[in-house]
């Protein structure tokens, strides 16, 4: 083989071996981008429903029997829809793309009132409704 053709394929090798450095590179940032993204969904929806469960017992640290909250709520949770859900002395947030599931504990008042409701993050806005021993979660506007 002539000097020539050693000096292409060593710069053929050259760039082969970048491309590939290159690659692994893409690779690895994705990856890293996907855990902070399921990580923040985490976060975010726990601090959510943190938030959500507060509203609710301070209803019914007021002992209100008529009374209506209403919460702004993020569309999405790192780009994800979710769902809100009320039933059984739970709190239940659940990311529709990542599937995460967060349940927050309603402090035992499921004994005392009937918990209900499910609605999802589209309007950005939903309304906790006290009616008499009744706790539910309307989508706002929604009559019921």
């Amino acid at each position: 083989m002539s000097k020539g053709l050693y000096i292409i394929i060593g710069e053929v090798l050259v760039f082969a071996i970048g491309v590939f450095i290159l690659f692994l590179s893409a690779v690895y940032f994705i990856g890293l981008q996907n855990n902070i993204r399921d990580i923040t969904a985490k976060d975010q929806l726990n601090e959510l429903g943190d938030m959500l469960v507060a509203n609710i017992m301070k209803n019914v640290e007021l002992n209100a029997t008529n009374a209506t909250i209403r919460v702004r709520i993020p569309m999405t949770v790192s780009n994800d829809k979710y769902s809100i859900m009320l039933a059984n002395g739970k709190l239940k947030l659940t990311s529709f793309d990542n599937l995460h599931v967060v349940e927050k504990e309603l402090f035992n008042i499921g004994d005392n009132y009937v918990i209900q409701g499910y609605i999802t993050s589209t309007p950005g806005e939903l309304e906790i409704i006290v009616y008499d021993k009744t706790i539910r979660l309307n989508q706002k506007g929604e009559s019921g």
